[in-house]
This record gives structure tokens, C-alpha cells and sequence, in this order.
């Protein structure tokens, strides 16, 4: 479909969700590319959007609004703070269109 070839594996969704096969993973987060945001289960959309550097990669980081996230009533599904708004670290690629 984008003329991609495959060389090696996709990263694994490695957030407390997908290991425990319940609640929000990162695939419930569809992303908008043109709008560089991701828009969770509940329809919120991101906020904020930033590089971020885990073990030397590179990640996207976007975050959903505290507002949002502490009101909302399926929040224990998707993050076990109760004071933080979740946030996924995504790889850069998963922008390109």
C-alpha cells in the first residue's frame, strides 16, 4: 500500500496494557498524521507532542490532557496514576505517511 518493504521486526507494544492483554494498548490510540495527534478510546485528543529519548532511541511522546484523563470514567483502564495523564511513547516512523 505505501511501497514499504519490510526488513526486519515491529517494535512490540510493550505498555502495562498489551503485557496484561487488558485495558487501553497503544493500538486503542488511532493517530491523526496530518494533525500529529492520537485520539484515545474515550475520543480526548492528545495535547502535547515531544521528542523523547529512552535507552538511547528516539521516541514521540504525546500526552492527553490531565483534565481529560482524571474526569474520565474508564481511566484505570489506561493508566494506573491518578494524578498524571497517560502518555505513549511512540517511534517516529509511526508519523510518516
Amino acid at each position: 500500500m505505501y511501497g514499504i518493504t519490510l526488513l526486519g521486526f515491529v517494535a512490540a507494544d510493550n505498555s502495562r496494557q498489551a503485557k496484561a492483554g487488558s485495558g487501553f494498548a497503544k493500538s486503542s490510540f488511532p493517530l491523526d498524521r496530518d494533525r500529529r495527534q492520537a485520539t484515545c478510546p474515550q475520543d480526548a485528543v492528545s495535547r502535547e507532542r515531544r521528542p523523547l529519548r529512552i535507552s538511547g532511541h528516539d521516541y514521540i511522546q504525546v500526552k492527553f490532557a490531565k483534565a481529560d484523563c482524571l474526569a474520565c470514567p474508564v481511566c484505570p483502564q489506561c493508566t494506573t496514576s491518578v494524578t498524571r495523564p497517560r502518555a505513549l511513547a511512540l517511534l517516529p516512523t509511526r508519523w510518516l505517511s
